[in-house]
Formats: C-alpha cells, sequence, structure tokens
C-alpha cells in the first residue's frame, strides 16, 4: 500500500509548470530539477510532513498562516527546496 500511495495516481497541474503529482493523500513535487521527489502531507496554515527518501530526511514543520495563499503556507517547503537539500543531494 505504501508504495502505491506515493506514485501518482495524477498531475495536480496538467501544464506541466509545477511538475507536481498526487499520490493518495501525498503531494509528490519535485524539489530540485526533478532529482528528488518527498512525499508531502499538507495542512491549512503550514502544517507540512515532508519525506526525502534519497536524502534519508524527514522534515515536519508547524504553521500559522491559515487561510494565507499558498506561496505562504509553503514557506518551509521552498526553503527545503532551495537551501537545505542542494546540499544534501550534491554527489561525492
Amino acid at each position: 500500500w505504501l508504495d502505491d500511495s506515493v506514485r501518482s495516481h495524477g498531475a495536480i497541474d496538467p501544464s506541466g509548470a509545477l511538475a507536481a503529482h498526487m499520490g493518495l493523500a501525498w503531494w509528490l513535487e519535485p524539489v530540485r530539477n526533478g532529482v528528488a521527489a518527498p512525499w508531502q502531507a499538507r495542512g491549512n496554515g503550514g502544517q507540512l510532513l515532508i519525506v526525502v527518501p534519497e536524502a534519508r530526511l524527514v522534515v515536519a514543520a508547524t504553521g500559522h498562516a491559515y487561510n494565507e495563499p499558498p506561496q505562504v503556507q509553503w514557506a518551509p517547503f521552498r526553503l527545503l527546496q532551495s537551501w537545505l537539500l542542494p546540499p544534501l543531494l550534491r554527489r561525492p
């Protein structure tokens, strides 16, 4: 069931701009040019659970940005995407 829950069951943005898909209750969105595909559970306000198997990383974030635009609510994901993961995913 877990393997099936983290495979794509449909594109969120069919135009491909986000490259995001939905699993079974998981968001599947590449974090670095398609290199790592984390599993994300997202809640209103910026509540996040992010699993990045490739980096052997699990991140939990709480937030209080209820009913704010997505760019505000998902700021922790963007921080992970831009600053935290690139050094972890560098190949020796």
